[in-house]
């Protein structure tokens, strides 16, 4: 039944010219560790963190996503990808909405990876760097203004001293680069073209984006492949829903959002079968209210 149901949900974007976005996390843990596409994960990197690309390209692995415990009743931590090259340490994370929850959750990861640093048996003065990238959908023009890409370390108040060059967070404003391209019309460099590809949603979209760069192509090509399986479209429609219920969990602790907005996210939940007792939960919406929209 539930394949079914995904096979139907599949047919229907395709009819609809619709993809599973690169930067989905069913699709975003996958893409990248493709070989195919090791030559942009490469570039991107290097654009990003200023590490030679060829450097990357021959020392690049990927390694265990799980980070270690500091106590056995810690909640397990799991990145989305973590990448090793030599004396590098760099961990990729997707983030649908940059709100507070999401930036402690970052940091407590980079932080787990630096407390992790040393190799065994060697000294404090062994350290490796430890370099966290976060990409963020959405909620990221009020923190990072108009930059697409924000670096931190750690300085002094004045900005004249780094205290630790081993220890470097990278925020993607994924937003300020979406709305560069489609509504102020402003010409992308191939970064950022890279990373709206992660972020597009229509398939017209991913080949106008990529065209004339045969890297882009291929990856516009994987991102459509994923589109294929019903059981990967399953897990984005799984993940949508989720991002609605922790949107309406947001706007309600700010006390934002109409009554109309609620009504029509529970109706559009409703189509996703999700049951009246979660909807009731995630919009404050009676349960009357919800079977009035059926």
């Amino acid at each position: 039944m539930i394949l079914s149901s995904n096979i139907q949900k599949q047919k229907e974007m395709r009819e609809r010219g619709e993809v599973v976005p690169g930067c989905a996390d069913c699709v975003f843990k996958n893409l990248l560790q493709l070989d195919e596409l090791k030559g942009i994960l490469s570039y991107m990197l290097s654009e990003i963190t200023g590490i030679d690309k060829d450097y990357i390209y021959e020392n690049l692995t990927f390694t265990n996503t799980e980070l270690s415990k500091n106590n056995y009743l810690e909640k397990g931590k799991i990145t989305d990808l973590l990448v090793d090259i030599c004396d590098n340490r760099i961990n990729l994370e997707m983030n649908s909405i940059l709100d507070k929850g999401t930036l402690n959750k970052g940091n407590s990861y980079h932080h787990n990876l630096a407390s992790s640093n040393l190799y065994r048996s060697e000294s404090y003065t062994n350290f490796r760097k430890i370099i966290q990238i976060c990409f963020n959908k959405k909620d990221t023009l009020e923190k990072f203004g108009k930059e697409s890409i924000v670096e931190f370390k750690m300085r002094s108040k004045d900005g004249k001293y780094c205290l630790d060059e081993n220890f470097i967070n990278y925020q993607i404003n994924l937003e300020e680069i979406h709305d560069k391209y489609y509504n102020k019309g402003e010409e992308i460099s191939r970064l950022e073209k890279i990373l709206l590809l992660l972020t597009i949603e229509k398939e017209k979209d991913l080949d106008k984006v990529s065209k004339g760069d045969k890297e882009l192509i291929v990856m516009t090509d994987k991102i459509k492949d994923f589109s294929e399986d019903p059981l990967l479209v399953g897990l984005y429609d799984e993940e949508k829903a989720r991002e609605q219920v922790n949107a309406i969990n947001i706007e309600a602790a700010e006390e934002r959002g109409s009554k109309q907005e609620k009504l029509e996210i529970a109706k559009n939940m409703l189509d996703m079968n999700i049951d009246i007792e979660t909807i009731s939960k995630a919009t404050n919406l009676t349960k009357e209210e919800i079977e009035e929209l059926k």
